[in-house]
């Protein structure tokens, strides 16, 4: 297993005023924030998009930045999984109903674009009552 370094303060500092410490900064941690990407998405290409939108974030919040005792990683593996979130509410979200049971299993999803999304839903609840 790899042993990964956090950048050293001083490199986040000059990060917030130079393009080559950004650079720098930027090429310590894509790949590690990649692979995470991957895991989280299964897909390359979705991570790739995320990974590219986490380090625009950290270029516009990098002078929010305060050590605090947390390594810099906590703060940027944060905004990357702010960001694989935002993609999945924006995404997936929409795309389907869900309906779960007490145990918070999914027992099936509607795609919302279904002409029959309120009759499936309907016939289902009077299945269910019906059958209790």
């Amino acid at each position: 297993m790899p042993t990964y370094h956090e950048a050293p303060p001083e490199l986040i500092e000059r990060a917030k005023r130079s393009e080559e410490a950004f650079i720098e900064l930027y090429n310590q941690y894509v790949g590690r924030v990649l692979r995470f990407l991957l895991v989280k998405t299964g897909q390359r290409e979705v991570a790739e998009d995320i990974t590219q939108e986490t380090f625009v974030t950290v270029l516009q919040k990098l002078n929010t930045y305060i050590v605090r005792g947390a390594p810099f990683s906590v703060w940027l593996f944060q905004i990357a999984l702010n960001n694989v979130r935002m993609y999945y509410r924006k995404n997936h979200a929409s795309a389907t109903s869900r309906l779960f049971n007490d145990d918070g299993e999914i027992l099936f999803d509607i795609p919302k674009e279904s002409g029959e999304h309120k009759h499936l839903w309907m016939d289902f609840f009077i299945e269910a009552i019906v059958s209790a």
